[in-house]
């Protein structure tokens, strides 16, 4: 990423992040999708924040992942050669909550 870009990041507020990821949820389903594909969709819906690059996508997808909320198949290290969904709930984790 360039300066301008992380510059752009940095004033994004809490606000901005919510609708970011608001904006990568809608796209993701239960079944697998690229991760590309994902955030082209997403960022079409936000063209307010231009200027916010498609890494910055990526790195929330990611972080949806490690947050155990989608499934990341393939290499996470790049957007066009990974895929997400929605991760299948187990019975167990109904019975429990």
């Amino acid at each position: 990423m360039t300066d301008e870009q992380y510059s752009r990041i940095k004033t994004l507020t809490p606000i901005d992040i919510e609708h970011i990821d608001d904006a990568l949820a809608v796209h993701i389903t239960e079944q697998f999708r690229k991760a590309a594909r994902i955030i082209g969709l997403a960022m079409e819906d936000n063209r307010r924040r231009i200027g916010i690059p498609d890494l910055f996508y990526f790195e929330r997808l990611k972080l949806f992942a490690e947050r155990g909320l989608v499934e990341l198949v393939g290499y996470s290290d790049n957007m066009r050669f990974c895929e997400l969904r929605l991760k299948p709930v187990s019975l167990d984790q109904i019975k429990h909550t």
